[in-house]
C-alpha cells in the first residue's frame, strides 16, 4: 500500500529542526580553526596591533600594508596529541589565518614594523606628521579708474 500521507504540523518542522541543530552541536569537527585575538591601541606617535598567536614561528606569518588596510596571515601548525591510558585532551586550535584591519588615513603603512614576542604579533605604525594648514593670500585686481572706463566704451563704439 502507498504510504500514508500526514497532514502538515509546524511541530514536527521544529522538532526537524531541533534535531539538526541538535546533532551539530553534537558532533565535534575533526579541524578547529585558529583565528588569533587582535588588541588595536594608540600612541601620540603610532598605531599598535597586537596579535595572540602562540605557538606560531615568525617565518610562518605574513604581515602586509595594501592601501589603508594590515593584513596579517600565517598558519598555526598542528602539534601532536598527548595520550594517556583512556584518557583524551586538546583544546588548542590550528589551521590557516588570516585578520585584516581597517587602517586610518593618518599613520603611514610604508614605515610599519613588526615584530613577535612571546607568542605575541606586534606590528608598529608611526602617524604621519599632522599637516598644518596653509594661509593662502587672495590677490584682486585694482577696480578700474573712471579714465579707463571712458577708453572702453570708446573702443566698444
Amino acid at each position: 500500500m502507498a504510504r500514508d500521507l500526514l497532514p502538515w504540523s509546524p511541530w514536527r518542522e521544529m522538532m526537524s529542526l531541533r534535531e539538526t541543530v541538535d546533532r551539530f552541536f553534537d558532533e565535534r569537527p575533526s579541524t578547529s580553526v585558529f583565528h588569533p585575538s587582535i588588541g588595536i591601541r594608540e600612541t601620540d606617535k603610532e598605531l599598535i596591533v597586537e596579535a595572540d598567536i602562540p605557538g606560531v614561528r615568525e617565518s610562518e606569518v605574513d604581515v602586509e600594508v595594501e592601501d589603508d588596510k594590515l593584513i596579517i596571515r600565517g598558519e598555526r601548525k598542528h602539534s601532536e596529541e598527548t595520550k594517556r591510558e583512556d584518557y583524551y585532551h586538546q583544546e588548542s586550535s590550528y589551521g590557516s589565518f588570516s585578520r585584516v584591519i581597517g587602517l586610518p588615513n593618518y599613520v603611514d603603512g610604508s614605515r610599519a614594523e613588526a615584530e613577535v614576542k612571546e607568542g605575541i604579533l606586534e606590528v608598529r605604525i608611526p602617524k604621519v606628521e599632522k599637516r598644518q594648514p596653509k594661509k593662502i593670500a587672495v590677490k584682486g585686481k585694482a577696480k578700474p579708474s573712471s579714465e579707463t572706463k571712458k577708453e572702453v566704451k570708446k573702443e566698444i563704439k
